[in-house]
């Protein structure tokens, strides 16, 4: 079970996602990390690295 109070191990663990090119999983992933903590400025970034990825730049998030 992921504690949600333990942020970096959560990112870490995404970022292995990413990393496997699970992109779709990743995304899913950093969105639900910036619900749980709206301020986390690294997976803003990280989420749009990957949505980059995607080639789905011009959507809203």
């Amino acid at each position: 079970m992921i504690k949600p109070d333990y942020l970096e191990s959560y990112n870490n663990m995404v970022n292995a996602l990413r990393d496997k090119e699970e992109t779709d999983a990743a995304i899913k992933h950093f969105e639900n990390i910036i619900k749980i903590q709206p301020n986390y400025a690294n997976e803003y970034n990280n989420l749009g690295n990957a949505v980059s990825t995607k080639g789905r730049i011009k959507e809203p998030y």
